[in-house]
Formats: structure tokens, C-alpha cells, sequence
């Protein structure tokens, strides 16, 4: 293995070690919790770039389907990611991928990264959102459409807004000691 590579890892595990702590920050909230994983999705990508925070988000998913306690409320395994959060886990993936293809696209900048991040949580909600409602209807409570969106994402979208802002300062600061 190269030293770069052995690098990469290590800083690809940080980024999912940080979304792990930040799950199991929350405030409990039926049936999403608030939490503060999309924080350390966005630090992740800010800080350590598009590539590296896919692979620390697919990391994060991976460590809690083999069942490490990774998830909100110290959940883990298939259970917990077919549960009712797990459209919006699967939706990081998402988020992050669109970051990458973005960046690709339209170059690597700051302002490239914060419109793909937020173009990214809006389909993460999404996601989360159609997850939770086709789960809702098939365990027979049937959320409604406006119900669920009431219940699963607009509840978040302001500190959602307020975690990216936290995480851009955050990774101004940080991001001279971290050498890529």
C-alpha cells in the first residue's frame, strides 16, 4: 500500500467516524429523529472533497449494515436501515454523489459545492420522504402525502440550513490543517 493510499483511508474512516458521533447526537423526534448526521456530510465533503466524503458516507452505511451501532439512537443493521430513517441515510449517498458529478461538471469551487450540497439535501428529503411514506402505507398506517412531508422534512429544512452554514465556517477553519 502507498502512503497515499493508506492517507486516504484514514481519511475517509474520519469522515465516518464524524457522521457516527453525529447520529448519536440527536433530539428525538417521532418517527425521524433530529440528529446531527447531515452536519458531518456536509463537513465531509467541505473538507475533505466530494470523492473522499462519498466514500466516508458509503463507509458510514456499510459500518451499520454489518451491524455497527452507527445510526440515530444507536441503530444498526438492515432493520434499522429499512426503517423509517432510512431513505434520508441512503439519500446522504445520494447527496454526496451529486456533489461529485457537480464538481466534475462544473468545477471545484466552494460555490459548486454548496449549491450541489443543497441540491443534494433536497433530494435527500426527497428520498427520505417517499421512503417513509411507502413505508407508512405498507405497515398500514398510510401517512398522507402532506402528512409525512409535514412530519419527515419540513421540520428539518431550517436546521438543515443552519448545519451546512456551522460546516462551511468550520471547514474554512480547518481545512488549512488538513493536507490532501
Amino acid at each position: 500500500m502507498t502512503k497515499a493510499y493508506v492517507k486516504n483511508m484514514v481519511l475517509c474512516s474520519f469522515g465516518a467516524v464524524l457522521m457516527c458521533i453525529c447520529s448519536w447526537i440527536m433530539v428525538p423526534f417521532i418517527p425521524v429523529p433530529f440528529t446531527m448526521q447531515s452536519f458531518g456530510v456536509f463537513f465531509a465533503v467541505l473538507v475533505l472533497g466530494e470523492k473522499r466524503g462519498t466514500l466516508s458516507v458509503l463507509l458510514y452505511i456499510l459500518l451499520g449494515l454489518v451491524g455497527v451501532p452507527v445510526f440515530s439512537g444507536f441503530g444498526s443493521g438492515l432493520g434499522a436501515l429499512s426503517g423509517y430513517s432510512g431513505g434520508f441515510i441512503i439519500g446522504f449517498l445520494v447527496e454526496c454523489v451529486i456533489c461529485l458529478i457537480a464538481v466534475r461538471l462544473a468545477g471545484d469551487s466552494e460555490k459548486v459545492r454548496l449549491t450541489a450540497l443543497g441540491t443534494g439535501q433536497l433530494c435527500c428529503y426527497s428520498l427520505g420522504w417517499l421512503w417513509f411514506v411507502c413505508l407508512s402505507r405498507l405497515s398500514g398506517s398510510g401517512a398522507g402525502w402532506l402528512g409525512a412531508l409535514s412530519v419527515t422534512v419540513l421540520p428539518f429544512v431550517i436546521p438543515d440550513g443552519i448545519k451546512l452554514f456551522l460546516a462551511l465556517l468550520l471547514s474554512r477553519r480547518l481545512k488549512k490543517y488538513v493536507k490532501l
